[in-house]
């Protein structure tokens, strides 16, 4: 069997050389690397440095100041918001009730002379919160019981409302000749809103 040669002693130096000239050539390569890796990012934290420190010298209490106005206006608005739509609900509601009222009237035959409608005025019952209106009416008819028919169809438009302080002037009998008088009534309707928060 033939032996491989083995190589001289100068063979041998020369590969060691030629190994460890590549060894240092590729570490010097990765130094400089790193080396210039580690310059561009302590550049970079001295610029962030100086961004921190322009930064800090900024009089940031004019802007504060700017800010608590800004909340405080806010917070008006929003007081502000939530009385108009208090003040908007109550106007709803209000129209809504005389328009029903007015519709139970035309449908009775009866006159409605007068409405005032009070409210609306918070109150609570059994930990609910409820709002409630007070109307009052003045009403004529030709004949009583248009009168009557009339509390009917209001009481048939609120079910949960509550009439009170009924009085009613009938005329006498006319005499021959005269005109027919007209007869007349008043009373007192309670009418009671859930708002739509507490529903």
């Amino acid at each position: 069997m033939a032996r491989i040669p083995v190589p001289g002693i100068k063979v041998r130096w020369l590969l060691a050389i030629l190994i460890i000239g590549a060894l240092l050539a590729v570490g010097l390569t990765y130094y400089n690397r790193f080396q210039a890796e580690q310059e561009s990012l302590l550049a970079a934290i001295a610029q962030s440095n100086k961004t921190i420190e322009s930064l800090r010298a900024v009089n940031l209490s004019g802007i504060q100041t700017e800010v608590d106005e800004l909340r405080i206006r806010a917070n008006n608005a929003s007081s502000r918001e939530s009385s108009l739509t208090q003040r908007y609900r109550g106007y709803t509601h209000s129209i809504e009730i005389q328009e029903r009222l007015y519709r139970a009237a035309t449908e009775a035959g009866v006159t409605i002379t007068s409405l005032t409608c009070d409210g609306p005025k918070a109150e609570e019952a059994g930990g609910i919160r409820f709002e409630s209106y007070m109307v009052n009416v003045n009403a004529t008819a030709d004949v009583p019981p248009s009168l009557l028919n009339f509390l009917l169809k209001v009481s048939g438009y609120y079910e949960s409302g509550a009439i009170s302080a009924v009085t009613m002037s009938l005329p006498r009998p006319p005499t021959e000749g005269t005109t027919t008088a007209k007869s007349t009534m008043s009373f007192t309707l309670r009418v009671v809103y859930i708002p739509q928060e507490a529903a």
